[in-house]
């Protein structure tokens, strides 16, 4: 890869799934960010294995034949090393204090040592005389090792982020003024639901539906191969199938009623939770997110003006909203992590 960074390019924000990786880098000029270079491009070991220092050796050719610069990542966690926690913590000013005070909270619930997590902390709104906070923790030797092997292979990883931060930083418009906002992350393997109330985060769900189920069942029916399954998934994706190829509309739209079943449940739940709070949008991303027949199911459904996620970076470069809402998560982790 290339090497000697600008200062005025963002970190790689990187994603990968068991079937793709995802990487957007940016340039800042000024307070906008400008795309600079966004690819995707299949695993080199298919099936999901976990990465291993051949596979991101050729990570970091393909992206320098893309034209991202530098070897500094972005990247996320694996969602098996994480969880989450609300807890009402003592009032105190000091966050250094109170981090301390959830980590013995933490601890406590994950049955293990103080010091063998990180963790992300921040308020919730607040609930009648209830102020609570919201504690992701992730096992502190998962990423110890999986920075060792990013280091083995001459990548610099700035930062892990989370998907909640990620997505939501990707709108243009400000959370704070709408109220409850729906994020729906559509995977490969599982899909991601998160509810923001006044800007912040409070609710997160990982779904067990992703794009996999549709393609194993397409596989399994109609022994497709996998370049037939891949330009079949495309366009099923963006709403230009054929007649004839109503069964794989059908196993979409399965899926796609699956998936808003459990958003609607998560927004139930905290328009239950924060009574006096506005429904505001729901945003889409991933897989499929800006097909029809899913935003159309999401308005009936929730009644909530649905949209695909797009960042208006990605969008004045030129790429079409399906595209922009698939890049949302490494844009995400790019724009959060810019370097100054």
């Amino acid at each position: 890869m290339l090497t000697g960074l600008r200062t005025s390019c963002s970190a790689i924000g990187i994603t990968h799934d068991a079937n793709e990786f995802r990487a957007v880098q940016l340039i800042r000029s000024g307070n906008e960010d400008r795309l600079l270079a966004a690819a995707s491009f299949p695993r080199m070991i298919a099936g999901g294995a976990d990465l291993n220092a051949e596979e991101l050796r050729w990570v970091g050719s393909m992206l320098a034949r893309r034209g991202f610069a530098g070897n500094n990542i972005s990247i996320l966690p694996d969602s098996k090393w994480c969880s989450s926690h609300i807890l009402e913590l003592p009032p105190v000013e000091s966050i250094s204090i109170k981090k301390q005070l959830a980590r013995v909270e933490v601890a406590r619930e994950r049955k293990g040592a103080p010091d063998s997590f990180e963790i992300g902390i921040w308020d919730l709104p607040q609930k009648g005389r209830m102020r609570e906070s919201m504690i992701v923790s992730c096992e502190r030797a998962k990423i110890d090792s999986s920075l060792a092997l990013l280091d083995e292979v001459g990548f610099d990883a700035s930062a892990i982020g989370l998907p909640e931060q990620a997505l939501t930083c990707v709108s243009q418009e400000p959370s704070t003024e709408q109220g409850i906002v729906g994020y729906l992350h559509i995977g490969w393997d599982s899909s991601f639901a998160v509810i923001t109330n006044g800007g912040s985060v409070v609710y997160t769900r990982r779904v067990e539906h992703g794009l996999r189920e549709v393609h194993e069942q397409l596989r399994e029916q109609f022994g497709f191969g996998e370049l037939q399954l891949s330009r079949l998934l495309s366009r099923l994706q963006c709403n230009q199938l054929a007649a004839y190829e109503r069964p794989a509309q059908d196993l979409w739209a399965g899926l796609i009623g699956a998936l808003v079943s459990e958003l609607d449940v998560a927004v139930r739940y905290v328009s239950h939770a924060y009574r006096m709070a506005d429904l505001g949008l729901v945003y889409i991303s991933g897989y499929g997110s800006a097909c029809r027949d899913l935003l159309e199911l999401v308005d009936d459904v929730l009644g909530m003006p649905v949209h695909p996620l797009v960042a208006p970076a990605l969008s004045e470069s030129g790429m079409k909203d399906e595209q922009c809402a698939l890049f949302a998560m490494p844009y995400g982790l790019a724009a959060r992590y810019a370097a100054a």
